[in-house]
C-alpha cells in the first residue's frame, strides 16, 4: 500500500507488485520469504531502503520514556506530512494515511502543538475493507470503519521519507520550541499576548507547494515576494502558527 502511493506520486519510483515487495527483504530475512511468517518492523525498513527511500523507525518505548505524549506527536507531524506510516500493532502492521481532528477537545493551557486535537488515524488494514477509523482513545466498539485497535496499540511506526529529507519531525519539534521561548526572540519578549492563545503546527512539504500556497494565500506587507524567491531546497519542515480561535475556524494562517 505504502510502495502504491510512491509509484503514483513521483515517477521516479517505479510500480512494484506483491511478489517483488517479498523479495526487497535479504539481509534481515529469517527463513523462507514466500510464503512470509510475517514480517520485523527491521525488515520492513529494509524494504523500503531497497526501494529508494530513507526510513526512521520509531518506537513507542524509546520515544515516550520521559515525555509518553512525544511518541503520538511525532507520528501526527509525519501524518500531517501526507507521508504513508506503517504502524506497528498487536501481531499485525496497516498502513496510515489520514487523520481525524477534534478541535472541541478540551486541552490544557499554554503553548499547544496541534496533535493535541487528534481524533484518531484513517488507516489501510488488509484484514479488512479500506479507510478504517483507528480511534485516539476506546469508543463505540468495532465496526467495519472502526479498528478494533486504538493509538495506544500502536507499538511502532516506519516513516518512508524521501532521499534529501535530512531532518526529521523531533529535531524540527525541538528547534520551534526553542525558538518560541528563546529569551530574545521567543513570545514572551515579542508576543507576550499569545502565549497561552498558540497553536503550532508542523509539517513537511516541498518548497514548490509551500510557495504556490504563498502566492494564493498572501499573507500581508507583501511577504509573499519574500517567500517566494527566497532559495529553498526542494523540502522544508514548516512551524505555523494559529490562535485557538483562528485554529477551530480556519486552521493554521
Amino acid at each position: 500500500m505504502a510502495f502504491r502511493y510512491f509509484s503514483e506520486r513521483y515517477p521516479s519510483y517505479k510500480e512494484i507488485g506483491p511478489y517483488q515487495v517479498t523479495q526487497l527483504t535479504t539481509d534481515l530475512t529469517d527463513g523462507r520469504l514466500l510464503p512470509s511468517r510475517g514480517l520485523t518492523m527491521q525488515q520492513m525498513a529494509e524494504m523500503f531502503s531497497r526501494f529508494g527511500l530513507y526510513p526512521c523507525v520509531y518506537f513507542r518505548e524509546v520515544y515516550g520514556g520521559t515525555d509518553p505524549s512525544a511518541f503520538e506527536r511525532l507520528l501526527y507531524y509525519y501524518i500531517e506530512s501526507r507521508i504513508p506510516l506503517v504502524l506497528g500493532l498487536p501481531n499485525h502492521a496497516v498502513v496510515a494515511f489520514g487523520h481525524t481532528t477534534d478541535t472541541t477537545r478540551s486541552v490544557s493551557s499554554g503553548l499547544i502543538h496541534s496533535g493535541k486535537y487528534l481524533n484518531g488515524l484513517i488507516i489501510n488494514n488488509d484484514n479488512f475493507m479500506p479507510y478504517q477509523h483507528l480511534p485516539r482513545e476506546v469508543g463505540a466498539g468495532f465496526s467495519r470503519h472502526r479498528s478494533i485497535f486504538t493509538m495506544k496499540d500502536i507499538d511502532s511506526f516506519i516513516v518512508p521519507l524521501y532521499e534529501k529529507v535530512y531532518l526529521s519531525a523531533e529535531d524540527i519539534e525541538r528547534s520551534t520550541n526553542a525558538l518560541l521561548r528563546d529569551p530574545g526572540y521567543g513570545l514572551e519578549r515579542n508576543s507576550s499576548l499569545l502565549v497561552d492563545d498558540l497553536i503550532v503546527r508542523i509539517c513537511l512539504t516541498t518548497s514548490r507547494a509551500y510557495k504556490t500556497q504563498r502566492r494564493q494565500h498572501r499573507p500581508p506587507n507583501g511577504l509573499e515576494y519574500t517567500y517566494t524567491t527566497l532559495p529553498m531546497p526542494q523540502f522544508i519542515w514548516l512551524s505555523e502558527l494559529a490562535t485557538r480561535e483562528s485554529y477551530a475556524s480556519e486552521g493554521p494562517a
